[in-house]
Protein backbone atom coordinates (compact mmCIF):
# COMPACT_ATOMS: atom_id res chain seq x y z
CA UNK A 1 0.00 0.00 0.00
CA UNK A 2 2.90 2.09 0.69
CA UNK A 3 4.34 1.78 -2.63
CA UNK A 4 1.07 2.59 -4.19
CA UNK A 5 0.96 5.77 -2.45
CA UNK A 6 4.20 7.10 -3.02
CA UNK A 7 3.42 6.35 -6.77
CA UNK A 8 0.35 8.40 -6.68
CA UNK A 9 2.14 11.04 -5.23
CA UNK A 10 4.77 10.41 -7.82
CA UNK A 11 2.02 11.21 -10.56
CA UNK A 12 1.05 14.16 -9.29
CA UNK A 13 4.49 15.55 -9.25
CA UNK A 14 5.07 14.36 -12.74
CA UNK A 15 1.46 16.48 -13.49
CA UNK A 16 2.49 19.97 -11.68
CA UNK A 17 5.95 19.68 -13.25
CA UNK A 18 4.70 19.49 -16.90
CA UNK A 19 1.89 22.48 -15.64
CA UNK A 20 4.70 24.15 -14.77
CA UNK A 21 6.48 23.64 -17.68
CA UNK A 22 3.71 24.84 -19.54
CA UNK A 23 3.40 27.78 -18.16
CA UNK A 24 6.91 28.32 -18.17
CA UNK A 25 6.95 28.17 -22.06
CA UNK A 26 4.08 30.15 -22.27
CA UNK A 27 5.70 33.10 -19.92
CA UNK A 28 8.81 32.23 -22.23
CA UNK A 29 6.65 33.38 -25.26
CA UNK A 30 4.76 36.23 -24.43
CA UNK A 31 8.24 37.66 -23.20
CA UNK A 32 10.13 36.92 -26.42
CA UNK A 33 7.00 39.10 -27.95
CA UNK A 34 7.60 42.16 -25.38
CA UNK A 35 11.83 42.15 -26.14
CA UNK A 36 10.90 41.82 -30.05
CA UNK A 37 8.17 44.72 -29.52
CA UNK A 38 10.84 46.64 -27.74
CA UNK A 39 13.41 46.35 -29.56
CA UNK A 40 11.62 46.99 -32.96
CA UNK A 41 10.89 50.26 -31.68
CA UNK A 42 14.61 50.82 -30.59
CA UNK A 43 16.78 53.46 -33.05
CA UNK A 44 19.21 51.16 -34.76
CA UNK A 45 22.13 52.45 -32.68
CA UNK A 46 20.80 52.51 -29.08
CA UNK A 47 21.39 49.00 -28.39
CA UNK A 48 25.22 49.58 -29.77
CA UNK A 49 25.38 52.20 -27.80
CA UNK A 50 24.48 50.96 -24.70
CA UNK A 51 27.02 47.88 -25.14
CA UNK A 52 29.41 50.55 -26.40
CA UNK A 53 29.94 49.26 -29.56
CA UNK A 54 29.43 52.43 -31.47
CA UNK A 55 33.12 54.60 -31.83
CA UNK A 56 34.77 56.96 -34.05
CA UNK A 57 36.09 54.08 -36.90
CA UNK A 58 39.43 55.05 -35.52
CA UNK A 59 40.40 51.13 -33.76
CA UNK A 60 43.65 52.67 -32.48
CA UNK A 61 42.01 55.39 -29.90
CA UNK A 62 38.46 53.43 -29.08
CA UNK A 63 37.69 53.00 -25.66
CA UNK A 64 35.38 50.16 -26.42
CA UNK A 65 37.97 47.90 -28.39
CA UNK A 66 40.61 47.98 -25.23
CA UNK A 67 38.97 45.53 -22.70
CA UNK A 68 40.65 46.90 -20.01
CA UNK A 69 39.91 50.33 -19.82
CA UNK A 70 36.33 49.59 -20.84
CA UNK A 71 35.56 46.66 -18.32
CA UNK A 72 38.29 46.36 -15.78
CA UNK A 73 36.86 43.64 -13.69
CA UNK A 74 37.21 41.43 -16.53
CA UNK A 75 41.31 41.19 -17.43
CA UNK A 76 41.26 38.39 -14.84
CA UNK A 77 39.13 36.45 -17.14
CA UNK A 78 40.23 37.61 -20.22
CA UNK A 79 43.91 36.87 -19.02
CA UNK A 80 44.39 33.39 -20.55
CA UNK A 81 48.16 33.62 -19.85
CA UNK A 82 47.47 31.29 -16.78
CA UNK A 83 46.29 28.92 -18.49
Amino acid sequence: MADKTVLNHYKEMVEKTKQLHLELMVLSSKMSCIVDRIYAELPDDAVAESLGLVGSGDLSNDQSSNSESSAPHLKNVLDTDHL
